[in-house]
């Protein structure tokens, strides 16, 4: 691991989702990552980011082109952003793979969040749920949804209500915000709630078949998720909840993600 100065190391100063005490960046600095013929560059992107005014700080922006630009040239390196705009700064000839987040940059892997400590029955009373802000375009078909089946809402929930109507729900709808990817999909994930990822354009984390545990529309179908939705039959649901307990902790997980990056890096 590149030893980088503590000023481009920072916690990030807010916690976004619920609960989610480290960021993913945060928490593989904390792990031990064993050598390959990469090195990990710890770099704290989303960090030196957010809390440097959204990336809108050019004196700080200077700072870490600086820094960057100072990095050896003959070494290999790998790091991780989930920033939604990805890194931000001019990687130039640096020869780095990036495992990005919210970005089809490098290899994509999932916007992974730290699971939530509310305990789920394991009873589906809805059919399907929405919890989220303005934030997109695409976000404004669901917030059309009038169907009683569904319970859709940009009012504020605390961390209980929240996850208890994840939890409760059949189909978990995750559509794009700011960025490309959805935390959301592994918040539905972990209550074996079906995720239903909705968007202009995909991040496909792994090269995972979506699919086979998730519902994908396009944004131009967004008008259809009711019909879409309600045409998924029993046993649909059934082989996508049994393919969600085995997706979740293999790749949606923390610990999951960091062996499966370390998977591509030993090959």
């Amino acid at each position: 691991m590149i030893n980088v100065p503590s000023e481009f190391t920072p916690t990030i100063n807010t916690i976004y989702p619920f609960e989610n005490i480290f960021i993913f960046e945060d928490w593989v600095t904390r792990q031990y990552i064993p050598q390959t013929e990469r090195e990990y560059l710890p770099i704290q992107w989303t960090a030196y980011h957010v809390n440097n005014n959204y990336g809108n700080d050019k004196q700080a922006l200077d700072k870490l082109q600086k820094y960057v630009d100072n990095l050896p040239r003959d070494k290999k390196y790998w790091t991780i952003c989930q920033y939604d705009d990805g890194i931000i700064v001019d990687l130039k000839d640096l020869d780095v793979l990036q495992f990005s987040m919210s970005k089809k940059v490098g290899v994509e892997i999932p916007l992974l969040c730290m699971p939530h400590s509310f305990e789920w029955d394991g009873r589906k009373r809805r059919f399907a749920s929405f919890i989220g802000t303005h934030t997109h375009p695409v976000r404004e078909h669901v917030f059309n949804i009038l169907n009683p089946d569904y319970y859709i809402s940009d009012r504020g929930h605390d961390i209980n209500q929240f996850c208890d109507i994840i939890s409760e729900s059949l189909f978990g709808l995750c559509p794009r915000g700011y960025g490309l990817n959805s935390f959301r999909i592994a918040e539905c994930m972990q209550y074996l709630t079906i995720p239903v990822y909705i968007s202009d354009e995909f991040v496909n984390p792994f090269d995972l078949d979506f699919r086979e545990f998730g519902i994908i529309i396009e944004e131009r179908d967004a008008d259809r998720i009711e019909q879409i939705l309600g045409s998924i039959s029993n046993l649909e649901i059934v082989d996508k909840q049994e393919r969600i307990g085995e997706i979740y902790k293999e790749y949606y997980t923390y610990e999951g993600a960091l062996n499966n990056i370390i998977k591509i890096l030993e090959k």
